[in-house]
């Protein structure tokens, strides 16, 4: 697990011209190519060229590469869901929270967990009844309405890395259930499951946004994110 920092990310922009970029340049070192490999770990072949052309349409690179300087998009695949759980134990973190839900401190590793639940109820109305979890007040119809528990779901997303640990803007965010007597493991193979899908997606929707120009819509000059 590692945290991109921020010099890192900035350093990781399209700095090129699309026609230094072509399948056809012959390589200008002498040094001998590093060899290509198939999943297995066989040589397959030594200094292959880039295949293909260009994945950015016409428009975007005429009559000038308008996405010169701008960030090379980065995704990474966090298992909670936006604005929940941070860290390298996300999943650990939203079962603990599911299965201790009177704690009255919810804690882990990486994250407090009673301070990301604090907003997850309705301010009590007037005369409502209210308990306080973790330093926060939680109405006990929302207690109720959800069987006692301060969370009923988890997930995943995967989102655009920005110097904020796990904090870019989610690209797909999938709901997992969270299951009564289910073990830490038996959620972890649950999502991972998802995951196996929802990384095959996201790739997929990156890649037209980067194709229609999309991805850095709004985006401040030099912005980056983190996985």
């Amino acid at each position: 697990m590692l945290i991109l920092g921020e010099r890192f990310l900035e350093a990781l922009v399209r700095d090129w011209d699309e026609s230094d970029a072509g399948a056809d340049t012959p390589p200008t070192s002498s040094s001998p190519a590093l060899p290509s490999v198939d999943p297995t770990g066989a040589s397959i072949a030594s200094g292959l060229a880039t295949p293909g052309s260009s994945p950015y349409s016409p428009s975007l690179l005429a009559p000038h590469d308008s996405l010169k300087g701008r960030p090379i998009p980065i995704i990474n695949l966090h298992p909670a869901l936006p604005g929940q759980f941070p860290g390298a134990h996300a999943i650990k973190d939203a079962w603990d929270a599911f299965n201790t839900p009177s704690a009255s401190a919810l804690r882990s590793a990486t994250s407090d967990i009673s301070a990301t639940l604090e907003g997850l109820g309705a301010p009590p109305a007037d005369g409502a009844a209210s308990t306080s979890v973790g330093g926060s007040e939680v109405e006990e119809d929302v207690l109720a309405e959800a069987g006692g528990r301060r969370i009923t779901h988890t997930g995943l997303m995967v989102h655009r890395v920005i110097p904020l640990l796990d904090a870019g803007a989610p690209v797909v965010v999938r709901e997992v259930e969270l299951v009564e007597g289910e073990s830490l493991e038996g959620l972890e193979g649950r999502i991972h499951a998802v995951e196996h899908e929802a990384i095959v997606e996201a790739v997929g929707e990156v890649v037209r946004l980067a194709r229609s120009g999309e991805w850095w819509e709004g985006e401040a000059d030099g912005a980056s994110s983190t996985a």
